[in-house]
């Protein structure tokens, strides 16, 4: 570090000037809960949208969204489960007692995986990125539109349970 701007851009790194700055720095998957307690939904779609990997056909950054299908549409079959292994608990969480329903949203691609995943409440402990490692892994067969396999969005409850 040898001059003044070195060391203004090392202290930028470091420090977020601002709550834009701050929520463009969070992982991915916080980035819309973050976004949506500050701004307005415009704003919201603007951050997802912008975001690496945002895209469910994992086509160039900044294409287009394919539309998704919806539960309830004419025509459309939900996604059936396949493989959903519950998360682990945080070792934090675990020997401190804490239990509860962290909410996640994503996107069923066609290839039945879970893409786009964010996180709508969390609750917190590492148990939210515990309920994302897991999510991650699950498998559907996908939802269908008159017959054919169609991206669609969903929420996941994920309930972390302590039984004694």
């Amino acid at each position: 570090m040898n001059t003044l701007e070195d060391a203004k851009a090392v202290i930028g790194r470091v420090f977020a000037a601002n709550p834009t700055e701050i929520v463009a720095s969070l992982p991915d998957y916080w980035r819309v809960y973050f976004q949506k307690r500050r701004e307005t939904p415009a704003a919201r779609e603007s951050i997802v949208s912008s975001a690496p990997g945002s895209n469910t056909d994992n086509s160039a950054p900044g294409a287009q969204r394919p539309a998704l299908a919806r539960i309830g549409m004419k025509g459309v079959k939900p996604p059936q489960p396949i493989y959903t292994p519950d998360p682990e608990f945080s070792d934090f969480a675990k020997t401190s007692g804490i239990q509860g329903v962290c909410v996640l949203s994503g996107i069923i691609a066609v290839d039945g995986r879970v893409h786009d995943i964010h996180i709508m409440r969390p609750l917190g402990a590492g148990l939210d990125e515990r309920a994302i490692d897991a999510v991650r892994t699950w498998k559907f067969k996908p939802a269908t539109m008159d017959g054919q396999p169609v991206p669609i969005e969903m929420s996941f409850e994920i309930a972390f349970n302590l039984f004694k």
